[in-house]
């Protein structure tokens, strides 16, 4: 080694310097990102995915924003340092036993290598076998994309909320398989006992690895027994016959007919052969309703009546109740958003009671308006929204629900942040009852004979179908030691003053650049996934690891360990290998993030 490579030049104490800086605008330590921050952390949560299995309530994908570990939500003398990141495990919530929004422990349960984390995928839950069904749904910036596939988490014997993961195989006999469909984003999903159901959605570079936009007309099902994809755009096998809806609900109710039928909420429908916006796509209409049988799929409409929810509407929550004597039932629907008009939030919510197709207006949701959140009939009478966020704030404010759970009683139509795992049967509200009970039901102008057999007919006696709502150890390198006290040669100082002033260089020009470039608007993605018309249309919708941390230039860390994921309660931290970071910028685009040579060796 020669005795000028052993000098610490000014060029090189500047320059790693300015590469310190970089890494700390560019990224966050892993140490700080958790799947479940603490409730002093928690910021918001949204595009999860909630069903309940035995005494377990269950979550999948999404996204979580939290405070860093030295920042305080509370001081504001402090820059609000905050992250948001994909969650990379299963989160499980005990149901068996009361509990407070504020203190509840969750569980996070770490996913093996090749099981993706992702944000607003579709679920089925198939009860009898205690399994939930994963499908489509958004890769963080389009990285790390695969082809379509089916993962499969399984319950199992466990009895603690755990649970096990598992890519579904193609079965033997040829046949359509998910490698052989589009992957979809925003698609209508529900499941009856035995069939997942998937309706439009679109496909796009952060689906699966394909450049180009495309919505997804018509329907897809799984059959969950069988293994049997059908994918069709037929009016005899598709809702929608062949047009594309994005960003609807579906909501499957068991006790109509003799397979039930699954409705259809709100959405867009967008050309398939045409690029348009989301929001210039025509609205699917909450006072004309569109339903079908799962089975035959046949098709039918009907015009409700009441406090009808305001139309277009997208990304809203749906649950529901069967009435004891089952020849009822009410929809709970809340929140959403309306793209059309202004990029509104809303803040309301609903049930639609049928066999009467009568809406009743709810007390207003505590909280604020509520978007991309998921909502869970859970217990005996409660439904819980997950998550959701608003304009403008998106993620960047503390959510008033307590980490992000808000609880509704369909009963007293109270809003709670208690859950009661020992509440009274569920009963229609009186206000439901009293409308049936003054003969309404002889004013319901029927679409059809048809429909009104329908909702006329003896509730199946068939009672299991369940409404579904909808690492390696690594060490960064160490910090360098000081170089040996010796004296340098007059070459060696001469070609360090040298380098100095070209670094100053490199550091004003770096300067200028980076200033630049945080105040342009761009999305750094894939060249080959830069096709999105539609994330424009989601505030805070770009899924990914993305950053905003306010802290001054310093030395990078010492050292690092980076340890794998295990199962943990609530404030344990989860570290990230195989997600890249991304920063945040004052407009709120995302970009990806440094390389991790440039980090210290800290990959997020």
């Amino acid at each position: 080694m020669s005795a000028r490579s052993r000098v610490a030049s000014p060029f090189f104490i500047l320059l790693r310097g300015l590469l310190s800086w970089l890494a700390l605008l560019e990224g966050v330590d892993a140490q700080q990102l958790q799947d479940v921050p603490s409730p002093q952390r928690y910021m918001r949560k949204a595009h999860v995915r909630g069903t309940v299995i035995g005494n377990y309530l269950y979550m999948f994908g999404g996204e979580v924003s939290q405070l860093g570990q030295d920042r305080d939500q509370n001081d504001e003398r402090l820059a609000p340092g905050w992250a948001q990141n994909v969650i990379n495990s299963t989160v499980s919530i005990d149901m068996s036993k009361s509990w407070s929004a504020a203190s509840v422990s969750m569980r996070a349960i770490p996913k093996p290598s090749g099981i993706p984390s992702k944000s607003r995928v579709s679920i089925w839950t198939d009860v009898t076998a205690q399994e939930v069904y994963m499908w489509g749904g958004v890769y963080p910036f389009g990285s790390g994309t695969l082809d379509p596939a089916v993962y499969k988490f399984s319950v199992g014997d466990d009895t603690t909320g755990g649970g096990t993961w598992t890519e579904e195989k193609p079965q033997a006999g040829g046949g359509l398989l998910a490698k052989d469909l589009l992957s979809p984003d925003q698609g209508a999903f529900a499941n009856t006992a035995d069939t997942g159901f998937v309706i439009g959605g679109e496909s796009h570079g952060w689906t699966m690895r394909r450049a180009q936009n495309q919505a997804i007309s018509g329907m897809m099902t799984f059959n969950m027994k069988t293994k049997v994809y059908q994918n069709g755009t037929t009016d005899n096998f598709s809702p929608v016959g062949g047009k594309s809806l994005v960003g609807a609900m579906a909501h499957f109710v068991p006790n109509f007919g003799s397979n039930g039928v699954i409705f259809l909420f709100g959405g867009h429908f967008l050309l398939v052969d045409k690029e348009i916006k989301l929001k210039d796509g025509e609205p699917l209409d909450m006072r004309k309703l569109t339903f079908f049988d799962p089975v035959t799929k046949e098709t039918f409409t009907q015009v409700t009546t009441g406090d009808i929810p305001e139309t277009p509407r997208i990304a809203s929550c749906v649950a529901g109740y069967a009435t004891p004597d089952k020849k009822g039932y009410d929809i709970f629907i809340m929140g959403g958003a309306n793209m059309r008009d202004g990029e509104r939030v809303y803040q309301d919510a609903y049930i639609l009671s049928l066999p009467g197709f009568v809406w009743t207006k709810l007390p207003i949701p505590h909280g604020g308006q509520r978007a991309w959140h998921h909502c869970v009939a859970v217990g005996k009478r409660q439904v819980l929204s997950i998550g959701g966020h608003s304009q403008p704030s998106g993620w960047r404010t503390q959510d008033p629900a307590p980490q992000g759970l808000l609880l509704f009683d369909m009963t007293t139509l109270t809003w709670k942040y208690d859950y009661e795992a020992n509440d009274k049967e569920y009963e229609s509200a009186d206000s439901i009852k009293e409308w049936y009970k003054a003969g309404s039901m002889a004013n319901v102008q029927w679409a059809s004979p048809e429909v009104k057999k329908l909702f006329a007919t003896t509730p199946a006696s068939n009672d299991n179908s369940t409404t579904v709502d909808s690492d390696t150890d690594t060490t960064s390198p160490s910090k360098q030691t000081p170089p040996e006290s010796k004296s340098a040669p007059v070459g060696a100082i001469v070609g360090g003053v040298v380098g100095g002033i070209a670094a100053i260089a490199i550091i004003g020009a770096a300067y200028w650049f980076l200033i630049r470039r945080w105040k342009q608007k761009r999305e750094a993605v894939d060249p080959e996934n830069t096709n999105n018309p539609h994330f424009s249309d989601y505030p805070g919708g770009r899924s990914g690891m993305v950053v905003n941390h306010s802290r001054s230039p310093s030395e990078l860390p010492a050292k690092f360990k980076y340890v794998p994921s295990t199962a943990q309660e609530m404030y344990g931290s989860n570290e990230y290998s195989e997600l890249p970071a991304y920063v945040r910028d004052g407009d709120g685009h995302g970009r990806p993030g440094a390389p991790a040579e440039l980090d210290g060796g800290h990959r997020i």
